[in-house]
Order: structure tokens, then C-alpha cells, then sequence
């Protein structure tokens, strides 16, 4: 599961803006999406956050709201 340590107040990932303390965002452990995707394949894809991140929902989340490259995931703070 990725982990992305953030050490800035403002990050833009697949534009999409978040705004907050420094922290780290951990993927939902083990999502995927409806059709067997994963937070990885919507990080290496770099667009489908933007084309297919609201869609194709599984377990209550959509790539949105599950992976942190598509500004979902869940921020734990640090520092």
C-alpha cells in the first residue's frame, strides 16, 4: 500500500487541491475499484482520476476517495 509523505500546505494531484497541515495519505487498504483496478494502476494512469475516478465504485469508495494520487486516501498528520 503507497504511502505519500506531504510536507507542504497546498498539493495538486490530478487537479484536485488539497489544503492542510503536513501529514501522510495512506491508500484505503485493499480497494478496488468495481472492475479489479487499484489505487496503483490510477497512479500509474494518471488520468483516470480525472475520467474515472468518481465511477466504478466498490466497498463505498471510488478511486476519489480511496486513493491518495486522486486526492482521496486517509491523511494522518506528522511533524
Amino acid at each position: 500500500m503507497p504511502s505519500y509523505a506531504v510536507r507542504f500546505s497546498l498539493l495538486l494531484v490530478a487537479g484536485v487541491r488539497l489544503e492542510g497541515a503536513a501529514g501522510t495519505c495512506t491508500d484505503i487498504t485493499g480497494w478496488a475499484d468495481s472492475w479489479g483496478d487499484t489505487c496503483a494502476n490510477y497512479e500509474l494512469n494518471g488520468n483516470w482520476c480525472v475520467s474515472y475516478g468518481d465511477g466504478f465504485a466498490n466497498g463505498g469508495h471510488t478511486a476519489n476517495t480511496a486513493c491518495c494520487a486522486c486526492g482521496g486516501g486517509v491523511m494522518s498528520s506528522c511533524c
